[in-house]
């Protein structure tokens, strides 16, 4: 069955992204990384999995937690996203916690954007700084920088902000941010899809499009949605045109003709594919393409058979 696509769903990662180094004080953090997703803005949303705080230490530490930009601790965003604006939009049930010896602490954390246009169909990242609050005669700290992604939903499609002469915020984007194109029907001809694509810099943007297969998308550091699975192939999305030129403070449509081969084993699909925009010396952004494939006894019933 095919998973809708839940605007407001928050899809946590299991993977250890630990941006730091344990030391013998034997500090971790669960989950070491997370990618947020379905964020509106306006909206408070407490996020479903804690930070939880692991100390195999013999002593007791006082740990503080502190939301940063990562270019101020030296961690460069992935691929396609930007420093969130500001750090103190993700908060937690605590700034200074006890973690007990050979135990653990969990805090609850909350994500607020505020509702401005400019905050819809963004790409962020937000470091977490885990840290020891430095004890009577010892003068080193250590810390622990787990790594999130935050992803904005494009604004309604009733909004204003989808007037063609609205451009959204950032230097180079593409909107909407996630596109899903359903009740395909494997065999079917291609189906064209247009995604616009911004460049809100002064000059020139030169660059080209692809959909990235899964290894490309891995070492790009873009992680895939949860309830859907990489796209098998990138043909399954070809952009029009790989080549594009924007000009300064001007945007462009980008069609992508989207098509499910013929198979069995492809009715009841949910696929998601990343189309990213990249050149050699100017901004990247990327979109989420997701496809989905009517179920296979739907297209018996419509055949008659």
């Amino acid at each position: 069955m095919v998973r809708p696509d839940l605007v407001r769903s928050l899809t946590l990662l299991a993977s250890l992204l630990l941006a730091g180094t344990a030391y013998p004080l034997g500090l971790k953090v669960s989950p070491g990384g997370a990618l947020i997703q379905g964020v509106t803005p306006g909206e408070r949303v407490e996020l479903a999995t804690p930070l939880t705080i692991l100390n195999d230490d013999d002593q007791p530490h006082a740990i503080t937690l502190t939301a940063l930009k990562p270019s101020k601790v030296g961690m460069r965003p992935p691929t396609g996203y930007a420093d969130i604006p500001d750090p103190a939009w993700l908060s937690f049930s605590e700034s200074t916690v006890t973690v007990p010896a050979r135990g653990h602490a969990a805090v609850k954390m909350a994500l607020s954007v505020p509702g401005k246009s400019e905050h819809y169909n963004q790409h962020w990242s937000v470091a977490l700084a885990v840290r020891t609050k430095p004890e009577a005669g010892q003068m080193l700290t250590i810390g622990l920088y787990p790594r999130f992604e935050i992803e904005t939903v494009p604004p309604p499609i009733e909004s204003s902000l989808w007037k063609r002469g609205t451009p959204p915020y950032g230097d180079l984007v593409v909107t909407p941010s996630v596109e899903t194109v359903g009740k395909l029907k494997p065999g079917d001809k291609p189906r064209r899809v247009p995604l616009r694509v911004w460049n809100n810099t002064d000059k020139p943007w030169r660059g080209e499009a692809s959909v990235l297969t899964a290894e490309q998308a891995k070492t790009a550091r873009i992680d895939l949605s949860g309830g859907w699975t990489w796209l098998p192939d990138p043909a399954w999305a070809k952009p029009s045109s790989a080549a594009m030129t924007i000009n300064g403070h001007r945007s462009t449509t980008l069609e992508v003709d989207v098509a499910v081969p013929d198979g069995k084993e492809r009715y009841g699909g949910a696929w998601e594919g990343i189309v990213l925009l990249k050149s050699l010396d100017g901004p990247v952004a990327f979109a989420r393409l997701r496809l989905a494939s009517i179920p296979l006894d739907a297209a018996t019933q419509s055949s008659g058979k």
